[in-house]
């Protein structure tokens, strides 16, 4: 068992793993973006869950308003942006399986 408590800070952080799942924390200020690109290993799907601020995620040609509780899958291989708007973006970022992210 593992018992948590999150305090988000600034850029991205792991949190808390085990060998089949990562959790991390990502905080994206106004105008920052997060991309595929930004992890090497996309073999993973991703839930990001929204505690709170706004923004839109594109994912592969699609895209969808961001804001607090809301949560969004990325399936492992979809391409992915995620962009913090007028609110500082604070995300709950689950990777299963986990991925070879330092």
């Amino acid at each position: 068992m593992q018992h948590l408590t999150i305090e988000p800070q600034c850029d991205f952080r792991i949190v808390a793993g085990t060998r089949r799942s990562q959790v991390a924390v990502m905080v994206l200020f106004p105008g920052e973006m997060s991309t595929y690109e930004d992890i090497q290993d996309i073999k993973s799907e991703q839930w990001f869950y929204i505690i709170s601020g706004c923004g839109w995620a594109r994912v592969e040609s699609k895209e969808v308003r961001l804001g607090r509780g809301t949560m969004l899958l990325i399936e492992a291989g979809e391409k992915y942006q995620i962009v913090s708007t007028t609110e500082q973006l604070e995300i709950l970022n689950f990777f299963v399986p986990q991925p070879n992210i330092c």
